[in-house]
């Protein structure tokens, strides 16, 4: 089963996250799947003709607070808290153009969830976008049921 949603907003310390697994509030949580999706997503853009987007730390860590929150049920799956999430990065990116998100849930593989928001116009419009930076947060509930999101940035 794959859940998707799409928002996007118009309104750097770039720190690559790389393959580390961690362990945060007995949720499993993989970064290198964050590099996975990222190579995927620039594959994507590249073919297109777009430039590559930045995996930023700081916009990650917001991403991962969020899909935490979804797997821990501390917010229902979907963009609630779209806008504070904007607000905790416009703190760090005071001069951040647009923002948009992409969240998916299920037992998916990298490849299923960038194939599922391919699939959606409104997610696959926010993966054209005229954006920088990404971030990716990445995690399990105890079902092992993976939440993700994607956070997308234009300063």
């Amino acid at each position: 089963m794959l859940l998707i949603g799409a928002n996007n907003c118009t309104a750097q310390k770039k720190l690559p996250i790389h393959n580390k697994r961690v362990e945060i509030a007995n949720h499993n949580i993989s970064f290198n799947m964050n590099d996975s999706i990222l190579l995927y997503i620039n594959q994507y853009r590249q073919n297109k003709g777009l430039a590559s987007l930045q995996l930023d730390s700081i916009v990650s860590v917001v991403a991962l607070e969020h899909s935490i929150n979804m797997a821990t049920k501390k917010t229902a799956f979907g963009h609630d808290g779209f806008e504070e999430r904007m607000q905790k990065i416009v703190k760090k990116f005071p001069k951040m153009k647009a923002s948009a998100e992409n969240v998916a849930f299920g037992k998916l593989s990298v490849e299923g969830v960038v194939k599922g928001w391919m699939n959606s116009p409104h997610h696959r419009k926010n993966i054209e976008g005229n954006y920088m930076y990404m971030g990716i947060g990445v995690a399990k509930d105890s079902k092992g049921i993976s939440f993700f999101t994607q956070i997308f940035i234009r300063k």
